[in-house]
């Protein structure tokens, strides 16, 4: 068995010299392997398996084997290099204390300060908003409308419609609008109270003049700018807007049931 296991180790030698392969051995057992079992093997040549060529079988023997070098005893230590002296760093000069110059060329450069709009909205500024004013069949209509939007020919179409069916015949629907911030008049305040106080003096002087039979609110009229406090003299009809009735048709049902109760 052991004559089996030295010429399989004398053979794979061969190949591995033959392909330019250097076997070692190692000295001394390394740190957590396993225990080598040396083996003095006596070297043989072996000869290489035969191959077949078309004419004769050709031999080949292996080059000249050099017997391995047989392990050390014992491991000698190997004497430590000299330590050598480490050297000081070269000494620096103390740094000159910091003249005004330096502390003024290591400070950032100031900022420029952002420039403030021209001019700010106040807190309590009220938003844009349009209402349309007309009277019809004896009645104060009023109805939310787009700010800087005038009313197009087939919004004021559909008011006529709506006089018509409500039996006032064919009346020339013209209503004045009412735009906020007014437009061309920059010496009042933009604020709610100033608008409220607007509006509320021009429905409350249309209502002493002529003394409707009451107000038609077409919209919902939920801003904060509108207070139906202004109405509270006078019968008061909602119903959904003459826009969104442009926009969906099918909300004509719904102001008809509204407003059907006009007729004279």
């Amino acid at each position: 068995m052991q004559n089996a296991l030295i010429q399989q180790e004398c053979a794979r030698i061969a190949y591995l010299e033959a392909m330019g392969v250097a076997c070692f051995v190692s000295r001394k057992d390394l740190p957590g392997a396993a225990p080598s079992r040396r083996v003095q093997v006596a070297i043989a040549p072996v000869a290489e398996p035969q191959t077949k060529t078309a004419g004769a079988q050709a031999k080949r023997t292996a080059p000249p084997l050099t017997p391995p070098t047989a392990p050390p005893t014992a491991a000698t230590p190997e004497r430590a290099s000299p330590r050598q002296p480490r050297k000081a760093p070269p000494l620096t000069p103390p740094l000159a204390p910091p003249t005004a110059a330096s502390r003024a060329a290591r400070q950032p450069p100031p900022q420029a300060a952002e420039p403030q709009a021209a001019t700010e909205a106040p807190a309590d500024a009220c938003p844009p908003f349009a209402v349309a004013l007309w009277r019809m069949g004896g009645w104060l209509w009023l109805e939310e409308t787009l700010p800087g939007a005038p009313l197009e020919e087939e919004h004021k179409r559909l008011l006529r419609a709506i006089a018509f069916a409500l039996g006032w015949g064919d009346l020339a629907v013209d209503p004045q609008r009412i735009d906020w911030p007014l437009p061309g008049v920059a010496n009042i305040g933009q604020d709610l109270n100033t608008a409220r106080d607007y509006l509320s003096n021009k429905f409350l002087s249309e209502l002493e003049r002529d003394a409707p039979k009451g107000a038609v609110l077409l919209g919902e009229f939920k801003d904060p700018w509108f207070d139906r406090g202004w109405f509270k003299e006078c019968r008061i009809i909602q119903t959904v807007s003459a826009r969104e009735m442009l926009r969906r048709p099918q909300l004509k049902r719904q102001a008809w049931t509204d407003l059907r109760g006009l007729r004279d």
